[in-house]
């Protein structure tokens, strides 16, 4: 019980290799952006996911943080592109 095995040779761990993939070889997705306004201090966005089929959410700090390659909701590698930006700023309601 509790057994060990000991390599007999001197073979080294396999290493994890991140490959990175060209956005062209990627599947391409389209936002629609929204402005920060009112109490959100984040730029929002939401695209259709070409792989899923499904509408995604996210939230980005700043404006150029949105475009490139990103991991979608439904856990798949997609490049994404900006098509339309919404800057109506809206107050909060009872203001």
């Amino acid at each position: 019980m509790g057994r060990r095995l000991a390599a007999t040779r001197g073979t080294s761990r396999p290493r994890h290799v991140q490959l990175t993939l060209d956005r062209e070889l990627l599947p391409r997705a389209f936002a629609r952006l929204y402005a920060p306004s009112a109490r959100r201090k984040l730029w929002a966005f939401s695209y259709p996911c070409p792989v899923c089929g499904g509408t995604h959410l996210g939230r980005a700090r700043e404006l150029d943080g949105v475009r490139g390659t990103r991991k979608a909701g439904c856990g798949r590698k997609i490049f994404l592109d900006v098509s339309s930006v919404d800057l109506r700023v809206e107050e909060p309601l009872g203001a």
